[in-house]
């Protein structure tokens, strides 16, 4: 897969990939470890059980939809450059 994800110049995507399959955090991990941090606790087995502020949550929110969009955004850029293969998707 990284052969290819370079003949596409595309090896800066398989990070999270690399990340995840060495033991990385997912996104969900990320996302709870943050909650934590926020709620001034270190690990997430100390804040299982306290409740999120709804302000926190809709941060949180916020937050992940700007990354979305920009995400999406970077996505469009990048389908011109299919040509013909844009059709499959």
């Amino acid at each position: 897969m990284e052969t290819l994800a370079a003949l596409l110049g595309l090896t800066d995507e398989l990070i999270p990939l690399k990340e995840m399959a060495s033991g990385g955090p997912n996104q969900a991990e990320k996302l709870r470890d943050q909650v934590c941090k926020e709620l001034g606790d270190n690990s997430i087995e100390d804040c299982e059980d306290v409740p999120v502020p709804l302000d926190l949550l809709k941060s949180l929110a916020e937050n992940r939809e700007k990354e979305v969009l920009h995400d999406v955004e970077a996505i469009a850029e990048t389908f011109p450059s299919l040509g013909a293969d844009s059709q499959k998707l």
